[in-house]
């Protein structure tokens, strides 16, 4: 895959702004471990011999599943990148409807006027979902495309605006690749296995 100076800008801006607001309660995103730019995942390697143990028939690093929230920072990067929002832009957290598409909260409630600071660290789903609109959907789903999701099979129009929300199957290795992207300031390197070996496929080629 040929990774653009698009992708590379765009996650550089999202790395810089999560190094500012570094205070953030980033656990309440649900973030995955990165371990070091190496990109290796402590839950899959042995750091002191690089090697994989034993999965079973079951490898829960590579099965796909829902990401929920977990897009949403790439999403706010697009944002920043396009100069639509900046930390204390504010956003309406309001009930709307898109063709008979309602978002809800998890909270089931709606807070009016947030600022984007309050709306990516409450992980707010309908603020999400607008700026999803504004920034553009086919924009939104190139740049996860970019970043290796490999579920994203087909065009921006099936998935929707719910595709910010977690409408995608995504693995876990996949996920942590893409979060790496901000702890290797906007670079993606692709991390995988190959006969019990980590395989690292640097983002300007395949």
């Amino acid at each position: 895959i040929q990774h653009s100076a698009n992708y590379h800008r765009v996650m550089l801006q999202a790395a810089l702004w999560v190094h500012a607001i570094k205070d953030v309660d980033w656990p309440r995103l649900t973030f995955q471990s990165l371990g070091r730019v190496t990109h290796w995942l402590f839950s899959l390697l042995d750091p002191a011999s690089g090697r994989t143990p034993n999965l079973g028939a079951n490898d829960g690093a590579r099965m796909a599943r829902s990401p929920g929230s977990t897009l949403k920072p790439f999403l706010y990067a697009l944002g920043f990148d396009q100069g639509l929002i900046s930390e204390k832009t504010i956003l309406y957290d309001i009930p709307v409807n898109y063709g008979g598409y309602s978002p809800e909260n998890y909270a089931r409630n709606f807070r009016g006027p947030v600022t984007v600071r309050e709306a990516l660290t409450d992980s707010l789903n309908v603020v999400a979902v607008n700026l999803t609109r504004e920034v553009g959907l086919a924009r939104f789903h190139g740049l996860l495309q970019a970043g290796g999701l490999s579920g994203l099979r087909d065009d921006a129009g099936y998935y929707g605006l719910p595709l910010v929300l977690g409408g995608v199957e995504v693995s876990l290795l996949e996920l942590t690749n893409l979060y790496a992207s901000l702890a290797n300031e906007g670079a993606h390197d692709r991390a995988g296995r190959r006969n019990g070996r980590p395989q690292h496929t640097h983002g300007t080629e395949e």
